[in-house]
Parts: structure tokens; C-alpha cells; sequence
């Protein structure tokens, strides 16, 4: 990872008595939309990690398939009151 201010976060160490880690990343691979997500739970001087992987959509082929998985609906139209 470069330097920059994510790399600083998630290496940062000046906290005490920390109860949860956890680092989201959202990804496109072979037409499917996922969620990754690690998590670090801290128990005394011990922890445990946690990963999941959600699907989130399956691509298909048709037109602005990105942008409505993302929520973008570009045939809302406007109603005047």
C-alpha cells in the first residue's frame, strides 16, 4: 500500500482500549459486485478476525447496469408541484 492518509489509518496504533477494526472494500470481478469486509474484534490482549464477501449484484448485459446497481435511476423524471 502507498503512503497516504489509509495506509496512516490503518496502521495507526495510537489508541487504547480499541473494540472493533474494520475495512470495507467494494469490487467488481467477473460481472458481479461485491462487498468485502474484514473485521478485528478486540477481547483483552487477544482478537479475532472476521471476513465476509457479499454479493451484490450480478451484472448483466444491458445498458448502465453499473449505475443502477449504484442506485442511479436516470428514468425518474421530474413533476412539477
Amino acid at each position: 500500500m502507498n503512503d497516504g492518509p489509509h495506509k496512516y489509518i490503518i496502521n495507526d496504533t495510537d489508541y487504547d482500549n480499541v473494540i472493533t477494526e474494520e475495512f470495507k472494500r467494494t469490487y467488481i470481478k467477473d460481472g458481479i459486485l461485491y462487498v468485502k469486509t474484514s473485521t478485528r474484534k478486540f477481547t483483552g490482549d487477544d482478537y479475532d478476525d472476521t471476513n465476509t464477501v457479499q454479493v451484490i449484484w450480478k451484472f448483466e448485459e444491458e445498458e448502465n447496469a453499473l449505475e443502477r446497481a449504484m442506485g442511479v435511476d436516470r428514468t425518474a423524471r421530474i413533476v412539477k408541484p
